[in-house]
């Protein structure tokens, strides 16, 4: 795409799939890692549960745009500074999410209480990164 071409639907839904999809994996497979070496001990379940609301929700919203943006939809120009908007405020969120699990090292709390006081900066960075991805999907056809 030459930098005077619009960007489209289609071309700007599916790096923000990939950037969710990628994340999502990433912090589940260092869930995953950290369930298998034992350190949620007996709360295994709880740690699992934190992670469901804190990505599936938006994963959700936006792969279902994704699959169901067909036909002239796909082709309509989308207004570029929704879509940066959207992907840095994903980027910072994911980091934040991954951040989060890989930072239990050197805190005072034991994990799962990390775990549980990390919604007092995750809600507040999850509700912007949506509120990025929202204005993002209601753009679409916008110039």
């Amino acid at each position: 795409m030459s930098p005077r071409e619009p960007m489209t639907v289609a071309g700007a839904q599916a790096p923000l799939a990939m950037r969710w999809r990628g994340g999502a994996a990433v912090v589940g497979a260092v869930l995953l890692m950290q369930t298998l070496f034992g350190k949620y001990g007996g709360q295994t379940e709880r740690a699992w549960s934190w992670f469901a609301p804190t990505v599936f929700p938006t994963l959700t919203i936006i792969v279902t745009a994704w699959f169901g943006t067909t036909g002239a939809a796909r082709d309509q120009p989308v207004e570029a500074g929704h879509y940066q908007m959207a992907f840095g405020l994903s980027l910072v969120y994911l980091a934040i999410v991954a951040g989060t699990l890989l930072m239990q090292p050197f805190s005072a709390w034991t994990p799962m209480e990390l775990l549980t006081m990390s919604h007092a900066w995750l809600g507040p960075t999850q509700g912007l990164a949506g509120i990025g991805i929202g204005r993002f999907f209601a753009s679409k056809g916008e110039r």
